[in-house]
């Protein structure tokens, strides 16, 4: 069932809209001002807006500027209801992005028309999309898979022709080896893929509710888990310092939470030297705060700010992980924030409670 905001000051056409609507067996949900509606976008997550322009407050231009700045709200479809009708008025709206624009009064069926041509026309961007999803980046793929498998291939060819040769310590430091190359060629798969679903969910109202629609009950116990695995893998088990908190339910799906969480640690003790402590703590108030701090080398301004745009490689292997964790806590309705002292660097994401 599609889902439509409504966001209208005038109560009389507000609800005679969500009824129009839900005659047509849409999910609505309607707010009486923008700043109201902002919030009901995020957590309503629709797959198309209807506003109003002229309101107290927010005006429908100032809603649609920041919903186009939203990565979890710039995708969604937005028609814009007016008394006005000047070619100003509707000429800003388009600039900003809007995709249809409606002049009161208006009758259903030119409301029911303009929506469904908004919906088709996101269908065929969608079918247009999965053929031409933006192309994975070489310098990840080869960073990723081919260097560690060349790797990988090179030294198990030196094993098995010198077999014989080998003492059994020798032969477990191998495996060891060979076992962490293989981890690191698994996350790297799964994290081309993940941001392969990324580009698609920019048009694809299915893949989008995949990566951000789902709930994840974190305890001690859960996190505990988690982050001992990835640092029992990187031989840093002592490094770490998990401040207790009482269970939280995160508004994110458990996979895509546990991508975000393990990338982020990567990274901080990529940016630590064994025996530096990396520190892990959730704070509960409006949403849940998950702040993941190490110490170590701080990271340049000039990287600060590249970082979490686009999915490319720093020297000290930054780039993908961060990329991804901070687009997947914004598709998912969270923020995220990345700040560097001289001997630290904390990363901080709020995501919604459910």
């Amino acid at each position: 069932m599609k889902k439509i905001l409504v966001i209208e000051d005038d109560i009389n056409i507000r609800e005679s809209i969500v009824e129009l609507l839900e005659i047509q067996d849409y999910k609505v949900d309607s707010a009486e001002d923008g700043s109201k509606g902002l919030v009901k976008a995020k957590a309503f997550n629709p797959d198309m807006i209807i506003c109003d322009i002229m309101m107290p407050g927010l005006s429908g231009h100032d809603v649609l500027e920041k919903c186009r700045e939203d990565k979890s709200l710039a995708g969604i479809p937005f028609i814009f209801l007016s008394a006005l009708s000047t070619k100003g008025d509707i000429r800003e709206g388009m600039n900003l992005g809007a995709d249809d624009y409606l002049t009161k009064p208006f009758h259903a069926a030119e409301l029911y028309e303009a929506i469904e041509a908004r919906f088709k026309k996101k269908e065929l961007d969608a079918e247009q999309a999965g053929k031409s999803v933006e192309p994975l980046k070489e310098k990840n793929v080869q960073k990723g898979l081919i260097d560690p498998i060349q790797a990988l291939l090179g030294s198990t060819k030196l094993f098995l022709n010198y077999f014989d040769e080998y003492s059994k310590d020798e032969m477990v430091s191998y495996l060891t080896r060979s076992y962490s190359i293989l981890n690191n060629v698994e996350r790297s798969s799964k994290n081309l893929i993940l941001y392969q679903s990324l580009e698609l969910a920019k048009y694809d109202d299915s893949t989008r509710a995949k990566l951000a629609n789902g709930t994840t009950e974190v305890s001690m116990d859960w996190m505990r888990e988690r982050v001992s695995e990835i640092a029992g893998l990187l031989g840093r088990s002592s490094d770490v310092f998990i401040k207790d908190f009482n269970p939280v339910n995160i508004a994110m799906p458990p996979e895509i939470f546990k991508v975000v969480l393990s990338e982020i640690l990567f990274n901080a003790f990529q940016y630590s030297e064994p025996g530096q402590l990396v520190e892990i703590q959730i704070k509960r108030s409006e949403r849940a705060e998950l702040e993941i701090k190490n110490s170590g080398k701080q990271i340049s301004e000039k990287v600060l700010n590249m970082l979490g745009d686009e999915p490319w490689q720093t020297s000290q292997g930054m780039g993908m992980g961060i990329y991804l964790s901070k687009s997947l806590t914004e598709i998912a309705g969270g923020e995220f924030t990345i700040s560097s002292e001289p001997e630290s660097v904390q990363v901080t994401i709020s995501i919604p409670m459910s």
